[in-house]
């Protein structure tokens, strides 16, 4: 069959009978036949303005009473779906949560959301990881607050970690300038939240410590030392890392200790060194000292 006239907007369906299988015909503007659907197609509005989903095996008149003028298909608006045609916005639903829908989705999981990006319910796209939040998975629902010792630009996937020698308290830190220089007498690793007080043995001379430096010999560094304290005069140590007083031993006989000595020093002949001996000491008048004396020796 050619099909049936019609007008412009009249409200006819045409057919064309396989059978029990009936197509359903389209007309542009200005049509005055319907054109029949192609094999493999289907064509959802039966006249202009009317709407009709799909193929049906029924008869030309019941096919007729489904096609209702004035009803037209619309595309649902970003950040909603409808799985099948929609007639008005009511029949278009939120998005789901971690995924968006753009303009005419079909499915509440029409594309699941990145990584860098959340997406509430209701969302026709992606929205970027706000500055100092990270989203470190695809499908993220809302971002995460960025944790100490990092910072996060905004559309962070991974929080980047503060510089060696430097820490941040800060959650939620949006910048590199969020870290500070680590204190001295602290020392702070890549990553630091908190600076960490020098160990026992060593010392963090300056500001922005990565590393804390073992104490040096002829000295004691107790925790949280920047400055090496010097053994008192009279003892020595030889040992590096000494972390307390009780590691400088008093200077042996013949030998004398100066301040921060790390190995004891002979007594020069003329003079005499008992233990833990500061300085030598003149050998008196009608006495003789060797070198390394302990004690004068009468003449």
């Amino acid at each position: 069959s050619s099909g049936i006239k019609a007008e412009y907007g009249e409200a006819v369906v045409s057919t064309q009978s396989t059978g029990m299988l009936f197509w359903i015909c389209y007309c542009p503007e200005g049509t005055t036949e319907p054109i029949w659907c192609p094999a493999g197609y289907y064509c959802p509005k039966c006249v202009l303005n009317s709407y009709f989903p799909e193929m049906i095996f029924q008869t030309a008149t019941t096919l007729a009473l489904l096609c209702t003028l004035g009803a037209t298909d619309i595309l649902c608006p970003p950040g909603t779906f409808s799985e099948g045609e929609a007639l008005s916005e009511d029949d278009c639903h939120l998005c789901y949560p971690g995924y968006y829908c753009p303009e005419g989705s079909r499915s509440g999981a029409e594309s699941l959301c990145p990584t860098g990006y959340f997406c509430p319910v209701g969302s026709g796209d992606p929205m970027s990881c706000p500055a100092g939040y990270y989203c470190p998975y695809s499908g993220m629902e809302e971002p995460q607050l960025c944790n100490t010792g990092h910072y996060c630009p905004e559309g962070t996937d991974v929080p980047t970690p503060c510089p060696a020698g430097t820490y941040s308290m800060t959650n939620g830190a949006p910048t590199v300038d969020d870290c500070f220089p680590c204190y001295s007498g602290c020392y702070c690793p890549e990553g630091t939240s908190e600076p960490i007080w020098c160990p026992a043995g060593y010392y963090c001379p300056n500001s922005g410590m990565e590393e804390p430096q073992l104490c040096s010999t002829g000295h004691y560094c107790p925790q949280g030392t920047d400055v090496p304290t010097p053994c008192p005069a009279g003892t020595y140590s030889m040992t590096n890392g000494a972390p307390t007083v009780d590691d400088c031993f008093p200077c042996y006989s013949g030998c004398y200790c100066l301040e921060g000595t790390s190995e004891p020093i002979w007594c020069p002949a003329g003079y005499y060194c008992p233990q833990g001996a500061s300085s030598p000491t003149i050998c008196p008048e009608g006495y003789y000292c060797s070198k390394g004396s302990t004690v004068p020796e009468k003449c």
